[in-house]
């Protein structure tokens, strides 16, 4: 009994031994991998730190490229607009809006200025055309030759359909062909030629079109207006002719604007009718010559 007794307690002590060294051995496992996570995680870090730092230092360098851009364009700046002495920043900020507003203002005068636009090229062995569309009213060819005896061929070609449909009136036509010489084919010599021609035909056409609106105006505002047509008497004369109505009285009067003078570049703010019919039944009465005291178009 008692040798069977310290045996089993020898036993016991030799396995709680192992089972202490099992158990250290655990925690020193434990241990390491912790260590080796923590580790990890400090590369980790030591990485972030270092892109970090090196996209400070570009953005550093990036900051510093564009104030220098910004102090060589505000000294630019103040060089073209003569400026005296050091603006603040708030005064360059305010200068520069200041011309970007008048600059933006320019380009939308410019647009409404330049009524046409280049439809497409085409070119070959010396010979180029260019054509152009007015508002698609007017399409403009130019034929140039190059070479030696250089010229350029301008013609003109309306498009009817266009016009009677945004102008509104069927006598239009007749007003766009007077004015701007309708399908016409002219030839010139010379290198700014070009530029000329469609600075004529743009002060013509806007000429044309503000005299449309205003006859727009005219029904909208006159009481009474009953009709408005263009005519051409004669080669070289124009006229724009309104119609009153008098549902009341019954006078039917008629007044006659000579417009001749669209031809020539000059809008009619001053013309006064030369031309009046008034007719009551069987009562007219008519008078050829100009009309004091009655204002033009406006």
């Amino acid at each position: 009994m008692l040798l069977n007794f310290l045996l089993q307690k020898r036993l016991n002590s030799f396995s709680n031994h192992q089972y202490l060294r099992l158990v250290e051995t655990s925690l020193l496992l434990h241990n390491i991998i912790y260590e080796q996570a923590k580790l990890q995680l400090l590369r980790r870090k030591q990485t972030t730190l270092v892109v970090a730092s090196a996209k400070v230092a570009a953005m550093r360098q990036e900051l510093e490229a564009l104030d220098s851009q910004v102090k060589n364009f505000t000294k630019s700046f103040h060089v073209i607009c003569k400026l005296e002495g050091e603006p603040s920043w708030d005064d360059t900020i305010r200068l520069v809006n200041d011309h970007l507003k008048k600059i933006t203002c320019c380009r939308f005068i410019r647009q409404d200025l330049q009524l046409w636009k280049v439809d497409y090229l085409e070119s070959s062995d010396g010979l180029y055309n260019v054509f152009l569309n007015y508002r698609s009213c007017i399409f403009q060819r130019f034929t140039i030759y190059a070479g030696k005896d250089s010229n350029v061929v301008i013609s003109n070609k309306f498009n009817d359909i266009k016009i009677m449909k945004k102008f509104s009136d069927r006598d239009a036509s007749t007003a766009f062909a007077f004015v701007l010489n309708a399908e016409t084919c002219q030839k010139y010599v010379g290198p700014r030629i070009l530029a000329q021609e469609t600075q004529v035909t743009s002060s013509l056409l806007c000429n044309l079109v503000d005299v449309f609106d205003e006859v727009l105006l005219a029904w909208i505002l006159l009481p009474g207006l009953a009709q408005t047509r263009f005519h051409s008497p004669s080669a070289g004369h124009l006229d724009l002719q309104f119609g009153f109505v008098d549902l009341n009285s019954g006078w039917k009067v008629n007044l006659t604007l000579d417009m001749t003078c669209l031809n020539w570049g000059v809008y009619p703010s001053d013309i006064v009718p030369y031309k009046l019919w008034a007719n009551k039944g069987t009562a007219r009465k008519s008078m050829a010559q100009s009309i004091s005291g009655t204002s033009g178009l406006q």
